[in-house]
């Protein structure tokens, strides 16, 4: 791949915080950061609450493999921060490792409870349903896609360099393109 065509995709669970790092990295890098549910929001002009209410999920699913394949063509040298169902439908996971790099932020279903209640997390497909199964069963249906990522990082290990983390993973790859 070319040095100033590079893509970083973060790919992970719902509430792992890859909305949150990209942020961080968006100062740390200088790089285009763009994160895909707000894509999403934009070019659609509703929530993602209110597409999967109104449309349905199958619908938002193929909405946000049509947003992440035009978000590759927007900006050269990004950092994509991807929904926690983007690479585990329309073969989003394959589509991501063949057009750029993969990063997996990993937290075990515990980091990831922890996170929910800690700063009152809500998302879309969890609704009304029990926090524990939700995540257990998610993480469960999710891990073997997550698992094909180029590179894993273990978030909740050390959670305050998790950006740095990153910056210094796409440092590596820029400096051997």
């Amino acid at each position: 791949m070319d040095r100033d065509n590079q893509h970083y995709y973060l790919v992970g669970m719902p509430g792992i915080g890859k909305s949150h790092y990209l942020e961080q990295l968006r100062h740390i890098t200088g790089m285009t950061c763009i994160d895909l549910d707000l894509s999403i929001t934009d070019k659609y002009q509703l929530t993602i609450p209110q597409i999967i209410n109104r449309k349905g999920i199958e619908i938002f699913r193929l909405y946000e493999a049509i947003t992440l394949r035009e978000t590759h063509n927007q900006d050269n040298n990004s950092i994509l921060a991807c929904g926690g169902g983007t690479p585990c439908f329309h073969d989003n996971m394959e589509w991501i490792n063949r057009n750029g790099i993969s990063i997996y932020l990993h937290g075990t279903p515990a980091y990831l409870k922890h996170n929910y209640r800690q700063y009152n997390l809500n998302r879309p497909l969890l609704g009304k349903g029990d926090l524990e199964e939700y995540i257990d069963n998610l993480y469960i249906n999710r891990i073997e896609y997550y698992k094909q990522a180029h590179h894993t990082i273990d978030v909740g290990s050390d959670p305050l360099n998790v950006a740095n983390n990153i910056s210094d993973l796409i440092d590596q790859h820029k400096s051997v393109s």
